[in-house]
């Protein structure tokens, strides 16, 4: 039987990032509460009926509160904590990250410019005003506060990092990379501003190679899922499908549970129309999450490739079932009807 080149297979997606993120000491005391317990609460609860002055306690149940996407009562308890003690940085933080999450934007740029008016040396609190002001898109102010850090703090790779994600969030590329190179030659294990450069080379689309600066981050983390996807992606679009491919299996044997990788991988292989091998990955999607509708499709598409029309057919019907919408699935099936 002669194998029909159906037309429909998508480009190369990314299914899944798992996002990494480092912490600075300040933001790893702010974290430090992890509370999974039901009891956590009620102990809390208690130290505050013997010590109700006590702002520490009124923090820790406000993170409590925010962790359990409580905001109404973290609010509360991270005012009163405040209100008891105005001169701890962590509460403000606490409650800015509330209000944020809350989507009260306003009160959260209010919470965080009192809180840089009160702590003018505290070089997380004026970095976290200058965040806030770039999460509300007001670029201008945003460098304006990292400037002001700048000026006292030059050799302090954060500042440096957090303005190249200003630029790079206004699309100045250029300042962007300059101040991520600094960050990084400030410190060469800076992994998110390595991450960074690959991204905003890749946007650039010519000069140096994104891999070298997400090989960097992978140096410093080999298990960091956001580089490595993003290297893969960037080898993809270079046709370096070879090395596309050994990252997907690297992907695959850090995370053997996770779909992504082998569905990617099996995105290549069509690409290098290997249809038996992109087959195997796409078979090994569906039994790793039997309503990923996607695996279906590309899993008939390399049947109907092979030849095998009627379980090519069997598994666009399984992804129209899924999915009625799933427009590429009705116009394959058409195809072979």
């Amino acid at each position: 039987m002669n194998v029909i080149k159906y037309s429909w297979f998508a480009v190369l997606p990314i299914l899944f990032l798992m996002a990494c993120e480092s912490k600075t000491q300040e933001t790893q005391q702010e974290d430090s509460l992890q509370i999974n317990d039901p009891t956590g609460l009620q102990m809390i609860n208690a130290a505050l009926e013997k010590n109700p002055n006590n702002p520490d306690l009124y923090y820790t149940r406000g993170e409590y509160f925010y962790q359990a996407e409580g905001f109404d009562e973290a609010i509360l308890d991270f005012n009163k904590a405040i209100q008891l003690d105005s001169f701890q940085t962590r509460y403000w933080h606490g409650l800015a990250n509330t209000y944020m999450d809350y989507y009260r934007e306003k009160q959260a740029l209010q919470t965080m410019q009192m809180a840089s008016f009160l702590f003018p040396d505290s070089i997380y609190t004026q970095l976290k005003l200058a965040e806030t002001y770039l999460i509300l898109k007001d670029h201008t102010e945003a460098l304006n506060v990292v400037s002001k850090v700048k000026n006292f703090n030059p050799n302090n790779d954060e500042v440096h990092y957090l303005a190249g994600l200003i630029f790079a969030d206004n699309q100045e590329l250029d300042m962007a990379i300059t101040n991520m190179q600094t960050c990084v030659e400030l410190n060469p294990s800076h992994i998110e501003a390595w991450f960074e450069l690959g991204n905003l080379w890749s946007q650039k689309e010519q000069g140096n190679d994104p891999v070298l600066y997400y090989n960097n981050a992978l140096r410093i983390d080999s298990t960091y899922l956001e580089a490595l996807f993003a290297k893969a992606r960037t080898l993809y679009n270079q046709g370096k499908y070879a090395e596309c491919l050994d990252t997907y299996y690297t992907m695959g044997r850090m995370y053997p549970t996770d779909e992504s990788s082998f569905y990617n991988a099996g995105l290549v292989l069509i690409a290098l129309e290997d249809y038996d091998a992109a087959w195997e990955k796409f078979n090994f999607c569906v039994e790793l999450n039997p309503v990923l509708v996607q695996a279906y499709y590309n899993r008939g598409y390399c049947d109907l490739q092979r030849g095998n029309l009627e379980s090519g057919r069997a598994d666009l019907e399984q992804a129209l079932r899924f999915d009625p919408d799933y427009e590429k699935a009705k116009v394959l099936l058409s195809e072979i009807q």
